[in-house]
Parts: structure tokens; C-alpha cells; sequence
């Protein structure tokens, strides 16, 4: 009889274990979120809170349109633009180049570094530049630098790339041998013939922004380049007579009709000096004064940190640390700045990066870099700096902003800091001026800028370093009526995010990604949040842990261009490689899918497990009970 209801119960107790089951998981999931949710409203209790009081009237310089920049040793001409002006190039590096001309109007790039001052002309060569294989000589030097042949066409390829992206270019000259001027003379007027004005004849607008003479001198000494006593007034009277000299040969050339440049004496850029010698010491030296009717700027080069001779300088607390990233440019920079800007001169980073020497593995390649690079560009900006020109190095380097991989161009963390302060600055109409408000007295891990746009308040940047807390930004309103207006109290916020400070890939600006993207264009829809101020005098703005918020009542829109078509001869000068998959070389996703649908697909990614489980446990419960049945 037993035997014959056994199918029956067998069904019954199967059914009440797997209820059982079901409801003990449901619960528990219940009650996580229950936690979580309880958690994160005690938290929401105890955030930090930093008041920000919203200045009334703008300071500062006007910030031109070619703010943000990069810094191109010449010697990678080749692994970034290719061998020959006909070669069809990478698209995605001068996308990334154009995401930011879309929201900024135009960049600088500085073209020399170390190799500038092993670079001779050379038409003999087939190609814009070509290593000749022998090392320069330099002694007590972190970096390895080759001797380089230049070619004119170079100089071709940079104006048609200023004709795809409006870039301004400065470009280095060798100051390797003082007595050997030739290298100089040829390549400074290639770079005035090329891309610099024309004053009569075929009109041509100057994309030249300056000529550098050397790069680092106050390192030439220490390299072997100069005598271990040459200094500042050393370097004051040879660079003098250098310029003096190549100004005449680039501009009085007799009456040969054929040169026909605007005549600009100030077309070069004074001092590029990065670590032994300050900028207060090119104006005690009387080197800014002796120079001034030459020069149209002022160029320091400056890292946060350095990993040379493979020693790391710095680690995550320091780079998240508002007064360690900007404490030695306020020293160093705030007041010999002013005394630059009040003789209409401007001051250049002429090459910047978290850490000299390829950058420190961990942090420079990691979404911790993007947050100290808004913080330092926005702190620059604020003491009186006009362009900052972020380091592009080797393919090995950890702190590049986009790297070459598989013959395509792939952001890296740091250019996402690129997309908030290029935003924030906007077009290039909008006259910046960025104001450094101090929020240190409350914690060392949150900064606060200000944005005005032609004298009116525009945005707010708000930076939250702190890896493990979230943070509140009470905004205090000086005059009644930032975020006041016909619709009621309302502020607008675009969020740079990622899961946390190590992240490389998994990072957003505006719910938008470069992630698994080769062609530049940033992939997902843009996304913007709504807070309500009903307070006319006091607006709170909550950031998520480790994340950046740029808030204002409102955003321009960016409908970017493509650069496959712009309209102009692209295919000459870029392009894909018609053997593979143009559109996807990497054969990596071409969009990425949002918070949501990670969550949903982590959710399938544990279906099988669970089910295999229940299986298994059910099987369990099967064997017990037909033992207990036939016993």
C-alpha cells in the first residue's frame, strides 16, 4: 500500500522542499536589499559635507580656445601619423582628437620633447621622419633618445591634420649644439612656410602657434650638453642670439618674393624649462625681461610624480589628495604667473603627465589618473595658465591618453578628465575663467572650481578623490538667482564615474563610454540629472564615491562630426586598412550597454549555477526520501 501512494508523496515532498527552497532565497534577497538599503541611508546620515560658497564676479585669465593640448615626441611621428604624407592613417587618434575640439574648439599639440634635440633636416629620406639608429649622447638621463631625420612633407601633413581638427601646433627646435645653428635654421622655416601665415598672395591662416628653441635646458648641463656651470644668464645669451638670429632669417630674407610669412618677432615661446631651474628664476635672471619682444609665451613642463631609473615617486593617497597635486604649482607658478600675464604674455605647460618616465603602473593607467588630471588642468587654469599640453609617450608608457592597440586608437582612464574640463571651459566663444574654491579646511580628498563663461557663472566643478564615502556639496548662492529661473529651482549634473579608482575600462562621462570602442566615437546615450533647489540660497549636490560632477542650469549639445567625414581629403591622409574589418579592427563590442543591463546580464551569469544547485539539492532530497520510504 506504502508502495502504491509512494509517486504521490514523492511529488508532495518535492514540491514543499522546492517552496521552501524558493521562499528561503526570495527572503534572503529580501533582506540583502533591506541591508543595503538600510546601509546606504546610514551613510546617506553620516555623509561628509562641504560647503561651497559660489563667488559672485569672475577672476583670472580668459582661457583661450587652445586650452587643452598634447605633447608629441617627434620621434613617434610614425607610430602616430605613419611613414609617408599618403598613408592612409589611424581615424580613431584624430577622433579622439576631434571629441574634444567639439567641446573646446581647436587644441594645441607640441611637437619635440627629448628627440627635438637630435632632429636635422634631411630631404633625402622618404618619409616625415626617420630614426637613423644612433643614439644621441646623454649621460645621467632616465629616457633613451635616438638621432632623427626630418623630412618637409611632415610639415605638409601637419597642416592637413589642422585642416581636420583645428589644431595649433608648437614645434621644437635643436638647441642640442650651441654652436651649430643648421638644424634650426632649416626646420624653424619649414615650420613658418608650412603652417605659418601668409601676409600677401595665396592667403593662408597660421596654424603656429609658436617655435620652441630646446627643450629642458636646465637639464643640459646634467646630460652632458653644457658645461656642469652653465646656468640661467649662460642660457639667457645663447638663447638670445639664437633668436635674435633665426628671427632674421626667417622673416628678412632680401626680396625673395617667395617668402611671404606674417611677420610675427614673437613668434617663439621662452624658457620649457622642467626641473632644476623655477620660473621665478627666469625672471630674477632677467631672462623674461631680455626676451619679451621675441617671445609671445612662457613654457614650463611639470609631473606630478616621476617613476625614473624604475623607482616610483608617489602612490594612490597622493594622487588623491587635493593639496599634493596642487601644492608645488601654487609655490611655483602663482606668482611669477601674474607678473607674465601683466606683459601680455602667456604661460604654457608645455608637457604634463602624472609621472615622468612612462608613468606609474596602478595609478596612471587607471581611472585614479582621470581625477587627478581634472584637478591639476582646472588648478592650472586657475592661476594664470592658457594651454596645458598632456604627455603622449611610447607605446609602453602607463600614463598615455590613448594607446595603439592592434593598429587601432583605445582611450585610456586619463582622457576621460580631457572630456570634463574641455566641456566645462565650452566653445570657443565662451571666454573661461576658472576660479579655485577652497574646500581643504573640511578634507584634503574634495576640490570645488567655478566656471564663468563671458563674466556669468556657468558651471560648478565638484571632485570627490574619497574611494569609500560618498559627499555632499552644499552650494551657497552669493546673489539669489544661479539656479533660480521661470521654472522653479533647478540645477543640471553630468557625472564622471567608474567602479572604483583601479578601474581601466568600466568608466563613464555623462553615462557615455569609450570602452571596447576603436573609431573614437564615444558609444550609450547621454545622461543627465535633474535636482531640485527649493532653497533659493542653498543647493545640495550629492557625488557617488571616487567620481567627478560638473553642475550648471543647463548643457550646450555636441552633435560631432565623424571625422571619416569631414570634408576634405581624408582617404589621403586617413583612413582604414581595406584588408580587415575597418569598423571594427579589434572585433570589440561597438556599444556598450548600461548599469541596468550589466546587472541583467550578471543575473543570467548566475542562472546556471543556481539551477544546477537546485537540481543537485532537490536530487538530494529525492535519495532521502526513498530512503525513508523503503525503510
Amino acid at each position: 500500500m506504502l508502495h502504491q501512494y509512494r509517486h504521490y508523496y514523492l511529488t508532495r515532498l518535492w514540491s514543499m522542499f522546492v517552496i521552501l527552497f524558493l521562499s528561503w532565497i526570495i527572503q534572503s534577497i529580501n533582506g540583502q536589499e533591506e541591508t543595503t538599503q538600510q546601509t546606504d541611508n546610514n551613510n546617506n546620515e553620516q555623509l561628509n559635507s562641504f560647503v561651497v560658497q559660489l563667488p559672485s564676479t569672475a577672476s583670472g585669465i580668459q582661457i583661450p580656445s587652445y586650452s587643452h593640448g598634447f605633447s608629441l615626441e617627434m620621434s613617434h611621428w610614425t607610430n602616430v601619423f605613419g611613414t609617408r604624407t599618403t598613408d592612409k592613417q589611424s581615424t580613431g587618434f584624430l577622433q579622439l582628437l576631434g571629441n574634444i575640439q567639439d567641446r573646446r574648439g581647436s587644441l594645441m599639440i607640441r611637437l619635440g620633447g627629448n628627440s627635438q634635440d637630435a632632429a636635422f633636416s634631411d630631404e633625402s629620406i622618404n618619409s616625415p621622419i626617420a630614426k637613423t639608429g644612433e643614439q644621441a649622447t646623454r649621460t645621467n638621463s632616465g629616457a633613451m633618445t635616438f638621432n632623427i631625420k626630418v623630412h618637409s612633407q611632415m610639415f605638409d601633413a601637419m597642416r592637413q591634420i589642422s585642416r581636420l581638427v583645428p589644431v595649433q601646433w608648437t614645434f621644437g627646435l635643436n638647441f642640442e649644439d650651441a654652436n651649430n645653428m643648421e638644424s634650426a635654421l632649416s626646420l624653424g622655416k619649414l615650420a613658418l612656410e608650412k603652417l605659418g601665415g601668409h601676409e600677401d598672395g595665396d592667403p593662408q591662416e597660421s596654424v603656429l602657434y609658436a617655435i620652441q628653441i630646446g627643450n629642458e635646458p636646465d637639464l643640459y648641463a646634467k646630460h652632458g650638453l653644457r658645461s656642469e656651470a652653465w646656468g640661467v644668464e649662460d642660457y639667457t645669451k645663447e638663447w638670445m642670439s639664437w633668436a635674435t638670429q633665426l628671427s632674421q632669417h626667417y622673416f628678412n630674407n632680401g626680396n625673395d618674393n617667395k617668402i611671404r610669412m606674417t611677420k610675427r618677432r614673437n613668434i617663439f615661446t621662452g624658457g620649457v624649462i622642467c626641473c632644476t631651474w623655477h620660473l621665478q628664476d627666469l625672471l630674477d635672471s632677467g631672462y623674461f625681461e631680455s626676451t619679451k619682444d621675441l617671445i609671445n609665451s612662457i613654457t614650463v613642463q611639470k609631473y606630478s610624480s616621476n617613476a625614473c631609473f624604475g623607482v616610483a615617486k608617489g602612490d594612490l593617497s597622493d594622487y588623491t589628495s587635493h593639496a599634493w597635486i596642487t601644492e608645488k604649482a601654487r609655490k611655483m607658478y602663482e606668482e611669477p604667473a601674474q607678473v607674465i600675464i601683466a606683459n601680455g604674455k602667456e604661460l604654457i605647460m608645455g608637457e604634463t603627465n602624472s609621472a615622468a618616465c612612462r608613468g606609474i603602473k596602478g595609478i596612471s593607467d587607471t581611472y585614479a589618473s582621470s581625477l587627478w588630471w581634472v584637478d591639476w588642468q582646472l588648478f592650472l587654469y586657475s592661476i594664470g595658465f592658457s594651454s596645458i599640453e598632456l604627455q603622449l609617450g611610447g607605446s609602453t608608457a602607463h600614463y598615455n591618453p590613448m594607446s595603439k592597440v592592434g593598429g587601432s586608437w583605445v582611450a585610456n582612464p586619463i582622457y576621460y578628465g580631457s572630456l570634463v574640463t574641455a566641456e566645462a571651459l565650452g566653445s570657443s566663444d565662451a571666454t573661461p575663467q576658472v576660479m579655485h574654491i577652497d574646500v581643504s579646511s573640511a578634507s584634503d580628498m574634495h576640490a570645488a572650481y567655478a566656471i564663468f563663461h563671458q563674466q556669468k557663472l556657468r558651471y560648478m566643478v565638484l571632485i570627490n578623490f574619497d574611494p569609500d564615502n560618498e559627499a555632499v556639496f552644499p552650494l551657497q548662492n552669493a546673489e539669489n538667482g544661479w539656479w533660480n529661473n521661470d521654472d522653479g529651482g533647478e540645477l543640471k549634473i553630468k557625472r564622471l564615474t567608474a567602479t572604483s579608482l583601479h578601474e581601466k575600462h568600466a568608466i563613464r562621462w555623462a553615462g557615455q563610454t569609450l570602452r571596447g570602442v576603436s573609431d573614437g566615437v564615444l558609444r550609450d546615450d547621454i545622461q543627465i540629472e535633474q535636482v531640485m533647489c527649493n532653497d533659493p540660497n542653498r543647493c545640495e549636490i550629492n557625488l557617488p564615491k571616487a567620481s567627478v560632477a560638473l553642475v550648471g542650469r543647463y548643457f550646450d549639445e555636441y552633435h560631432g562630426t565623424p571625422i571619416v567625414n569631414k570634408p576634405y581629403d581624408v582617404d589621403g591622409l586617413v583612413g582604414n586598412n581595406s584588408d580587415q574589418d575597418s569598423s571594427n579592427p579589434l572585433h570589440l563590442s561597438s556599444s556598450n550597454s548600461g548599469s541596468s543591463t550589466s546587472i541583467m546580464t550578471g543575473y543570467i551569469i548566475l542562472l546556471p549555477p543556481v539551477i544546477t544547485y537546485l537540481i543537485l539539492f532537490v536530487s538530494l532530497l529525492n535519495n532521502i526520501v526513498l530512503h525513508l520510504i523503503i525503510m
